[in-house]
């Protein structure tokens, strides 16, 4: 490591009680010991449901495109210099870079992964791929790995809670590669200025926006891609010495004065005594969080009404100007990538829940998305905003005028689903024994019971380098 004492680049030294500085130490002095038990078991269910998830989205469509666009990736069966991580889904492995970066993407691609509603943060699409492929090629201990992981979450989320507005910035990836560069600097062995030298390397690679919800293009599962590889990478180079600002998030040019105004005194509330990732709702539905509402509330309709789709002469949905900027517009299969599409268009998720009865992970399947009765039903959707309602995710509110002229309303006010800690551990694993049969590498009964009691036992594992031997 590079002696930073004799470098003429000198890390400034901040004031003590500066955020940033803050975060470094809290992130430097936490062991996995002073962690309360509730936040460890929170992110024993946020690490199966994320891998899970990533495991299913490994053949999603992108993701082994962009493995292959990686020059350093190992090929499926064989093994690249440097080729220390899993490549989850996939019988390939790669540097800690590059897998940090495809199993990010993977855990996006199904949009089915965990989701904080208050911070709307995706903080495990980040930390997890990072952290995990720290930990395999640092040869990690599973306590230190699990301690580092609980708080990036923490963090990210913290960080996002402190938004004042939500203007456009994607805020999974703007805030999250902080947590995640700092966790990782951890990781790696950094003490407080090497934290502190990661979070100021981040504040260069800052980037995201909604502009890819906006066109439903596949972008959209690499934006915590790119941060998973940039938190990854910041630490590499903070471990190497290499300095930075040292108040990359209040500093006069820093990430509230140019990105996103914050108020830290958020962030920065009941630190140490109280973890976010508890918070952390895990999915219901393979969808936008936007879409929930709206698919809760069609479903609850056709089973209490026992609605059919032909019953059914025109809908209107009504949700928040948010809502509408995320998952409003018309569903146009010719302009815009079909999974996509399906994942954040309103419409497409009424008319899902309404003709199937459901919203799985094949109604994802382009096949299903462009079925013709979909487009139909579509094409009776109309899309109204409600100048009061000024949430995020909810509430939403389906109208179905039958044609007999009868009108049935439902508004849904809570967000479906449970958080990591509410969760129930049944129907977790029946979500994640669903998704580990899927992708490029499907598990069978055996294995997927194998890595369900390896996450359940993960603080005593010795060396994560072995976590997935044997899968």
């Amino acid at each position: 490591m590079l002696n930073t004492a004799s470098s003429p680049f000198m890390h400034t030294e901040e004031p003590a009680d500066s955020v940033s500085s803050l975060l470094a130490r809290h992130v430097a002095g936490t062991r996995y010991e002073s962690l309360p038990a509730d936040a460890v078991r929170a992110s024993k269910a946020l690490i199966l449901d994320t891998l899970s998830v990533a495991w299913a989205g490994a053949n999603a469509t992108g993701i082994e495109q962009a493995r292959y666009a990686l020059s350093d990736v190992a090929q499926a069966g064989h093994e690249s210099h440097g080729s220390a991580c899993r490549i989850w889904g996939m019988h390939a492995s790669a540097p800690a870079l590059d897998a940090a970066f495809v199993n990010s993407a993977a855990a996006a691609a199904l949009d089915f992964d965990p989701l904080h509603l208050d911070a709307v943060m995706h903080s495990q699409i980040m930390t997890l791929p990072a952290l995990m492929a720290v930990a395999q090629q640092f040869r990690c201990r599973g306590k230190d790995f699990l301690a580092a992981l609980v708080l990036a979450d923490d963090i990210n989320c913290r960080l996002s809670l402190s938004a004042q507005g939500h203007d456009g910035w994607f805020f999974t990836s703007i805030f999250g590669i902080f947590g995640t560069a700092a966790a990782s600097a951890k990781l790696m062995g950094g003490d407080q200025a090497v934290i502190s030298n990661a979070l100021g390397i981040a504040l260069f690679q800052v980037a995201g926006t909604q502009q890819s919800m906006l066109e439903k293009s596949l972008t959209k599962r690499f934006m915590a891609a790119f941060s998973a590889r940039g938190g990854v990478f910041s630490a590499m180079l903070a471990s190497a010495g290499i300095t930075a600002p040292s108040m990359p998030l209040e500093g006069r040019f820093g990430l509230s004065s140019l990105y996103q105004t914050c108020d830290f005194d958020k962030a920065l509330l009941q630190l140490g005594d109280k973890y976010e990732n508890s918070a952390i709702h895990i999915k219901k539905y393979p969808c936008c969080g936007c879409s929930h509402a709206l698919i809760e509330a069609t479903l609850a309709l056709t089973e209490k009404h026992s609605v059919r789709a032909g019953d059914v002469a025109r809908i209107s949905v009504r949700i928040s100007e948010f809502m509408n900027r995320m998952i409003g517009g018309e569903f146009l299969l010719d302009k815009q990538d079909p999974a996509v599409l399906a994942q954040f268009n309103a419409k497409y998720a009424v008319a899902c829940a309404l003709l199937r009865h459901r919203f799985e992970l094949e109604d994802l399947e382009p096949a299903s998305v462009r079925d013709p009765a979909i487009g139909d039903i579509a094409e009776r959707i109309a899309i109204e905003i409600d100048p009061e309602n000024n949430g995020e995710l909810v509430p939403a509110t389906v109208i179905l005028e039958l044609a007999s002229g009868q009108k049935l309303s439902q508004r849904i006010d809570v967000f479906p689903g449970a958080t990591s800690a509410e969760f129930a551990p049944s129907a977790l694993q029946q979500k994640a024994r669903g998704c580990l049969k899927m992708g490029l590498a499907p598990l069978g009964p055996a294995q997927i019971d194998s890595l369900i009691e390896r996450v359940e036992n993960i603080e005593s594992v010795t060396n994560m380098a072995d976590f997935f031997l044997g899968m």
